[in-house]
């Protein structure tokens, strides 16, 4: 997990340090942009994923398979569904910011990162279960891995997609990292999954109505103090920071 998280710190020092090349406001921008994005959109996400891990480990230990499906399914599901009013929030960035009176370039700089920074939601609402479930059944070297190999790539994408698009690549950049990890987390899964297919076979995935709704309630009811606790803990905006599941 230290690694993990040390490799998420990599990348956002990489992302700032391009931010920096490009200037000053920009830098300003994209750092105030980013977060925006962190203390409405990702918090929020890590958040309503937090319930997960507790609910898909005792699954994992009692081996209820048809349990950790069902949380993995029922939670990508959430965050899809949360992604929709975060990016309305997003979208009207430059009208909430001057309120808390920010500086209109500034402001203008944080609207364009945030319009080019909106796939990392999707990607995100995938990852972030993937990740959870992978960690709760003690399955980490992947995610450092693919983690790993994501901060390698970093660099050189920064570098090219700066040159093409200027400042709106630099977030660009972020959602490609992150759509790399998870598509290499996917890929993980699906051949796990594969060879123990009867696992998936245990009365599917999402099993009937009203064991849905149960784990729907379940995770509900967790979710919510973690996220509430998350606003406390950010309500004074602090450098970009991400927890990682």
């Amino acid at each position: 997990m230290v690694m993990m998280n040390l490799t998420w710190f990599i990348k956002q020092a990489i992302t700032v340090a391009f931010l920096g090349r490009l200037g000053e406001l920009q830098l300003a921008g994209g750092a105030l942009g980013f977060t925006f994005a962190n203390v409405t959109g990702y918090s929020i996400l890590t958040g309503l994923c937090g319930a997960m891990e507790p609910i898909c480990g005792q699954a994992y230990g009692a081996k209820n398979y048809r349990l950790l499906h069902r949380t993995l399914f029922m939670v990508t599901l959430l965050l899809l569904v949360a992604t929709l009013p975060i990016s309305i929030l997003w979208l009207n960035i430059s009208k909430i910011l001057p309120l808390f009176g920010q500086q209109e370039d500034m402001v203008v700089m944080a609207h364009r990162y945030l319009l080019y920074l909106l796939p990392d939601l999707m990607v995100n609402a995938f990852l972030c279960p993937l990740k959870t479930y992978l960690s709760a059944q003690g399955i980490t070297v992947p995610i450092m891995l693919s983690s790993t190999l994501a901060v390698v790539f970093h660099v050189p994408i920064n570098i090219l997609l700066i040159k093409t698009k200027g400042f709106e690549g630099v977030a660009i950049a972020v959602w490609i990292s992150d759509l790399l990890i998870m598509l290499l987390l996917a890929l993980y899964v699906l051949h796990m999954e594969l060879r123990g297919r009867e696992k998936w076979q245990e009365r599917g995935v999402v099993g009937s109505g009203y064991q849905g709704m149960a784990c729907l309630a379940q995770l509900m009811r967790a979710m919510l103090p973690d996220n509430l606790l998350r606003v406390v803990v950010l309500r004074d905006p602090s450098p970009p920071h991400r927890e990682t599941s």
